[in-house]
Protein backbone atom coordinates (compact mmCIF):
# COMPACT_ATOMS: atom_id res chain seq x y z
CA UNK A 1 0.00 0.00 0.00
CA UNK A 2 3.07 2.12 1.14
CA UNK A 3 4.99 1.37 -2.31
CA UNK A 4 1.77 2.10 -3.96
CA UNK A 5 1.44 5.48 -2.64
CA UNK A 6 4.85 6.16 -3.15
CA UNK A 7 4.31 5.37 -6.79
CA UNK A 8 1.20 7.47 -7.73
CA UNK A 9 3.46 10.29 -6.13
CA UNK A 10 6.00 10.44 -8.00
CA UNK A 11 3.78 10.21 -11.52
CA UNK A 12 2.29 12.53 -10.25
CA UNK A 13 5.54 14.69 -9.48
CA UNK A 14 6.67 13.92 -12.22
CA UNK A 15 3.59 15.15 -14.41
CA UNK A 16 3.75 18.43 -12.89
CA UNK A 17 7.45 18.94 -13.55
CA UNK A 18 6.95 17.98 -17.35
CA UNK A 19 3.62 20.49 -17.21
CA UNK A 20 6.15 22.89 -15.70
CA UNK A 21 9.26 22.40 -18.11
CA UNK A 22 6.72 22.53 -21.16
CA UNK A 23 5.13 25.57 -19.62
CA UNK A 24 8.43 27.31 -19.34
CA UNK A 25 9.48 26.18 -22.90
CA UNK A 26 6.39 27.40 -24.55
CA UNK A 27 7.00 30.61 -22.91
CA UNK A 28 10.95 31.00 -22.48
CA UNK A 29 11.08 34.32 -24.06
CA UNK A 30 8.73 36.23 -22.03
CA UNK A 31 9.79 34.38 -18.68
CA UNK A 32 13.02 35.35 -20.04
CA UNK A 33 12.82 38.82 -20.24
CA UNK A 34 10.53 39.00 -16.90
CA UNK A 35 13.84 37.38 -15.16
CA UNK A 36 16.72 39.03 -16.82
CA UNK A 37 16.54 42.05 -14.29
CA UNK A 38 16.62 39.26 -11.29
CA UNK A 39 19.41 37.14 -12.88
CA UNK A 40 21.15 40.38 -13.37
CA UNK A 41 20.91 41.60 -9.70
CA UNK A 42 22.08 37.90 -8.34
CA UNK A 43 24.76 38.56 -10.82
CA UNK A 44 25.74 41.94 -9.30
CA UNK A 45 24.94 41.27 -5.78
CA UNK A 46 27.52 38.04 -6.37
CA UNK A 47 30.15 40.07 -7.60
CA UNK A 48 29.88 43.42 -5.34
CA UNK A 49 29.43 41.36 -1.59
CA UNK A 50 32.70 40.97 -1.19
CA UNK A 51 33.30 44.65 -1.38
CA UNK A 52 30.50 45.51 0.88
CA UNK A 53 31.96 43.10 3.42
CA UNK A 54 35.56 44.48 2.97
CA UNK A 55 33.74 47.72 3.88
CA UNK A 56 31.39 46.99 6.67
CA UNK A 57 34.87 45.08 8.26
CA UNK A 58 36.54 48.77 8.11
CA UNK A 59 33.42 50.24 9.92
CA UNK A 60 31.37 51.40 6.79
CA UNK A 61 27.72 50.78 7.17
CA UNK A 62 25.98 48.57 4.69
CA UNK A 63 24.10 50.65 3.06
CA UNK A 64 26.57 53.35 2.49
CA UNK A 65 28.96 50.99 1.35
CA UNK A 66 26.64 49.79 -1.52
CA UNK A 67 25.62 53.04 -2.59
CA UNK A 68 29.60 53.97 -2.55
CA UNK A 69 30.04 51.03 -4.84
CA UNK A 70 26.98 52.36 -6.64
CA UNK A 71 29.06 55.43 -7.12
CA UNK A 72 32.21 54.54 -8.28
CA UNK A 73 30.65 52.10 -10.29
CA UNK A 74 28.48 54.92 -11.90
CA UNK A 75 31.47 57.43 -12.31
CA UNK A 76 33.23 54.48 -14.17
CA UNK A 77 30.41 54.07 -16.29
CA UNK A 78 30.26 58.14 -16.98
CA UNK A 79 33.52 58.08 -17.56
CA UNK A 80 33.42 55.55 -20.84
CA UNK A 81 30.61 57.13 -21.85
CA UNK A 82 31.84 60.33 -22.05
CA UNK A 83 34.68 58.79 -24.18
CA UNK A 84 32.34 56.99 -26.56
CA UNK A 85 29.32 58.79 -27.17
CA UNK A 86 31.06 61.62 -28.99
CA UNK A 87 32.58 59.36 -31.27
CA UNK A 88 28.90 57.75 -31.86
CA UNK A 89 27.79 61.28 -32.75
CA UNK A 90 30.68 62.80 -34.35
CA UNK A 91 30.03 59.28 -36.98
CA UNK A 92 26.51 60.11 -37.53
CA UNK A 93 26.96 63.74 -37.78
CA UNK A 94 29.79 63.05 -40.72
CA UNK A 95 26.85 60.34 -42.27
CA UNK A 96 24.01 62.98 -42.24
CA UNK A 97 26.38 65.30 -43.55
CA UNK A 98 27.80 63.34 -46.47
CA UNK A 99 23.97 61.56 -47.19
CA UNK A 100 22.87 64.40 -48.88
CA UNK A 101 25.85 64.88 -50.94
CA UNK A 102 25.88 60.93 -52.12
CA UNK A 103 21.95 61.54 -52.87
CA UNK A 104 22.31 64.34 -55.16
CA UNK A 105 25.32 62.53 -57.04
CA UNK A 106 23.39 59.31 -57.70
CA UNK A 107 20.27 61.35 -58.40
CA UNK A 108 22.07 63.35 -61.25
CA UNK A 109 23.85 60.09 -63.05
CA UNK A 110 20.22 58.28 -62.27
CA UNK A 111 18.50 61.34 -64.59
CA UNK A 112 21.67 61.67 -66.86
CA UNK A 113 21.13 57.44 -67.46
CA UNK A 114 17.54 58.20 -67.82
CA UNK A 115 17.82 60.96 -70.94
CA UNK A 116 20.54 58.74 -72.44
CA UNK A 117 18.75 55.81 -72.26
CA UNK A 118 15.46 57.95 -73.84
CA UNK A 119 17.64 59.71 -76.88
CA UNK A 120 19.50 56.61 -77.73
CA UNK A 121 18.03 54.71 -81.14
CA UNK A 122 17.61 51.55 -79.14
CA UNK A 123 14.55 49.73 -79.35
CA UNK A 124 11.31 50.76 -77.59
CA UNK A 125 11.59 46.90 -75.83
CA UNK A 126 15.31 47.20 -75.16
CA UNK A 127 14.96 50.51 -73.70
CA UNK A 128 11.75 49.07 -71.31
CA UNK A 129 13.75 46.08 -70.06
CA UNK A 130 16.40 48.62 -68.88
CA UNK A 131 13.63 50.92 -66.59
CA UNK A 132 12.45 47.62 -65.37
CA UNK A 133 15.52 47.06 -64.21
CA UNK A 134 16.45 50.32 -62.81
CA UNK A 135 13.15 50.09 -61.29
CA UNK A 136 13.83 46.61 -59.46
CA UNK A 137 16.91 48.34 -58.42
CA UNK A 138 15.70 51.47 -57.02
CA UNK A 139 13.10 49.24 -54.81
CA UNK A 140 16.42 47.35 -53.85
CA UNK A 141 17.88 50.24 -52.44
CA UNK A 142 14.43 51.96 -51.39
CA UNK A 143 14.14 48.50 -48.98
CA UNK A 144 17.27 48.50 -48.15
CA UNK A 145 17.41 51.98 -46.51
CA UNK A 146 14.02 51.28 -44.66
CA UNK A 147 15.30 47.56 -43.52
CA UNK A 148 17.97 49.37 -41.94
CA UNK A 149 15.82 52.36 -40.76
CA UNK A 150 13.86 49.55 -39.03
CA UNK A 151 16.99 48.03 -37.74
CA UNK A 152 18.16 51.24 -36.23
CA UNK A 153 14.76 51.84 -34.72
CA UNK A 154 14.79 48.14 -33.07
CA UNK A 155 18.81 48.82 -31.57
CA UNK A 156 17.17 51.89 -30.06
CA UNK A 157 14.49 50.23 -28.23
CA UNK A 158 16.58 47.44 -27.26
CA UNK A 159 19.00 49.98 -25.86
CA UNK A 160 16.37 51.81 -23.36
CA UNK A 161 15.18 48.26 -22.06
CA UNK A 162 18.58 47.11 -21.64
CA UNK A 163 19.04 50.37 -19.56
CA UNK A 164 15.86 50.31 -17.91
CA UNK A 165 16.01 46.20 -16.77
CA UNK A 166 20.08 47.23 -15.58
CA UNK A 167 18.41 50.04 -13.44
CA UNK A 168 15.81 47.59 -12.43
CA UNK A 169 18.27 45.13 -11.29
CA UNK A 170 20.84 47.52 -9.76
CA UNK A 171 17.60 48.37 -7.11
CA UNK A 172 17.40 44.78 -6.63
CA UNK A 173 20.45 43.87 -6.30
CA UNK A 174 20.71 46.94 -3.41
CA UNK A 175 17.99 45.27 -1.67
CA UNK A 176 19.51 42.00 -1.89
CA UNK A 177 23.03 43.23 -0.73
CA UNK A 178 21.62 45.48 1.85
CA UNK A 179 19.24 42.64 3.50
CA UNK A 180 21.43 39.48 2.32
CA UNK A 181 21.25 38.23 6.05
CA UNK A 182 17.95 37.93 6.00
CA UNK A 183 17.26 36.07 2.38
CA UNK A 184 19.86 33.77 3.13
CA UNK A 185 18.28 32.61 6.52
CA UNK A 186 14.84 32.77 4.42
CA UNK A 187 16.35 30.40 1.76
CA UNK A 188 17.51 28.14 3.58
CA UNK A 189 14.46 27.69 6.45
CA UNK A 190 12.51 26.31 3.17
CA UNK A 191 15.50 23.75 2.85
CA UNK A 192 14.74 20.66 5.55
CA UNK A 193 17.27 20.76 8.38
CA UNK A 194 18.86 17.52 7.45
CA UNK A 195 20.25 19.17 4.30
CA UNK A 196 20.86 22.64 6.16
CA UNK A 197 24.47 21.84 6.92
CA UNK A 198 25.14 20.96 3.75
Amino acid sequence: MVLRRRFILYIALFIIAALMLLFIYNYRDKIGKILAPFILAAIIAYLFHPVVIWLESRKVPRKYGILLIYFVFSVFIVTIMIFIVPVLINSAKELANTLPDMTAKYEDVFNKLTRFIQSSNWSSEFKNAIFREIQNGTVFVQNYITDILKKALSFFIETVSMLFNIFLSMVIAYYLLKDADFFSKSALSIVPRKWRNW
